[in-house]
């Protein structure tokens, strides 16, 4: 055996023993640390890069921390909050056909305005807890959103915020209140909206036709037409909020025509566009069983960056984002797991969840009982369990750092009904990052990401490369 092919043998197992190294453009990535370093070094040139750089994760603290916990007995510790989630009922106006909750108008289960008084009379308490622990003041965000259309019950949604606002005002505790609708609103309700809310999320899928595709009702014939006024009415009072447009996979190919759609009618207002592919749950289950073959075949990565492409040539600057592409680094994925929740939600039968996206398998955390907030001591935490599944499955994956092996609930819900989506949007977030990983490599700037040299002297000559921020604040 010849000295170049030793070496190359070699190279091989010492990079097969380092954890979280992808090869990328000539580059090994090590997301351990965050730095590239050319592929073609030899074992002893990558042992003095070890040398004189330092971890800079916590991957495995983290690891040994969320290991340390059994799923099966979790200890809840809620002492303080400052966000919170209300779903007022399982009711809803509409029927489309992707609805992760089935959520009808013959679901009547709702909550009543004295189970929210306790619910917010109890988090009020938790936030002053945390105001004096932490020494932190920011305001206690209450988000309306869940298996139904908050507004459906309107005198109970109207009572109930401003029974929250008064409350605040008399306790003098900041409040935020944010709310996810689907626009079927009468001008009244508009208004409504529109002063007392500071985070507006409205559900408008980009083009009428595929709207009134995708969201029936037998109030609304043409539910498009009802949405574009309630947009047309937030634009008027130049209040800020989020259009929402959930796109199936094969429609991927309209995501320019809805651009043009919609900044075209409705302007240069500060509206931002959030576009989500569907996910695999509740009406939606039917069709990805029978077509998730053909789902899977939608690059929303290559779609979505061709639309941002001509968005930016035709209009300029406009604000466009996805949740399907997780854009920091991530400690923790979300607030979703039991020993950790930082934003319980009350649903309509009076329980209190870590998560609204688990579907059947939610992780209850406690409920209102004899017009009292009980939060249990333990729980059964099904999402922590997929959670320490992942960060042993996802570690070397290109995305790790930055999804830390995605939402669970999402894959437990492909586990639960043996839906193959979930490898669909892996596969997407991992295209996400090469992309992002091919563009910096060559000294470009890409969704705020960019690499700079590592300057230690020691090691100069090898150019490293570490991943770094625009704004310098990479954490």
């Amino acid at each position: 055996m010849n000295d170049t092919c030793s070496i190359k043998i070699l190279k091989l197992f010492y990079l097969a023993t380092m954890i979280l190294c992808t090869l990328v453009d000539g580059y090994i990535y090590d997301s351990n640390r965050l730095i590239f370093y050319n592929e073609n070094l030899d074992p002893s040139d990558i042992e003095k890069i070890d040398k004189y750089i330092n971890e800079n994760s916590d991957s495995e603290k983290l690891k040994n921390k969320i290991e340390a916990h059994n799923a099966d007995s979790v200890d809840v510790n809620l002492i303080g909050l400052s966000r919170v989630g209300i779903c007022l009922t399982n009711g809803c106006n509409l029927r489309c056909n992707y609805c992760g909750d089935n959520a009808s108008d013959e679901n009547t289960a709702s909550l009543e305005l004295d189970d929210i008084l306790f619910f917010v009379t109890d988090v009020m308490k938790r936030w002053k807890i945390r105001k004096l622990t932490t020494k932190k003041e920011d305001p206690l965000d209450i988000y309306f959103t869940g298996g139904g259309e908050p507004s459906y019950k309107w005198e109970l949604f109207e009572q109930t915020v401003l029974m929250v606002k008064r409350k605040c005002d008399e306790n003098h505790i900041p409040l935020s209140l944010g709310i996810t609708t689907n626009g079927m609103l009468t001008e009244y309700q508009r208004d409504f909206i529109a002063e007392h809310f500071n985070k507006i999320m409205l559900s408008f899928d980009g083009l009428p036709k595929i709207q009134n595709k995708n969201r029936h009702s037998k109030l609304y014939p043409d539910t498009s037409s009802v949405a574009e006024h309630t947009i047309e009415s937030l634009v008027r009072k130049k209040v800020q909020f989020t259009i929402r447009t959930t796109i199936w996979q094969d429609d991927f190919c309209y995501m320019k025509n809805m651009a043009e759609y919609i900044f075209d009618k409705f302007g240069e207002s500060s509206f931002e566009w959030s576009i989500l592919p569907v996910i695999p749950m509740g009406r939606a289950l039917k069709r990805v069983r029978r077509d998730h073959e053909i789902l899977k075949e939608g690059n929303f990565l290559e779609y979505y960056l061709d639309t941002l492409e001509y968005v930016k040539n035709t209009y300029g600057s406009r604000n466009i984002s996805t949740p399907i592409f997780p854009n920091s680094l991530t400690s923790i994925y979300c607030g979703a797991l039991a020993y950790n929740c930082s934003c319980p939600w009350l649903l309509p039968n009076k329980t209190i969840v870590t998560c609204l996206e688990a579907c059947n398998s939610k992780t209850v955390i406690g409920r209102i009982e004899d017009n009292k907030i009980k939060y249990f001591d333990k729980c059964c935490d099904k999402l922590l369990k997929i959670y320490q599944e992942k960060f042993t499955e996802c570690q070397n994956c290109i995305a790790y750092r930055f999804c830390r092996g995605g939402c669970p609930a999402k894959h437990l819900i492909c586990q639960e009904e043996e839906s193959e989506m979930s490898d669909w949007e892996c596969s997407m977030i991992q295209k996400y990052w090469t992309y992002i990983f091919s563009k910096i490599l060559t000294g470009e700037t890409c969704f705020g990401w960019k690499t700079k040299r590592v300057d230690i002297d020691e090691i100069k000559r090898y150019n490293v490369l570490e991943l770094d921020r625009v704004d310098g604040n990479i954490r």
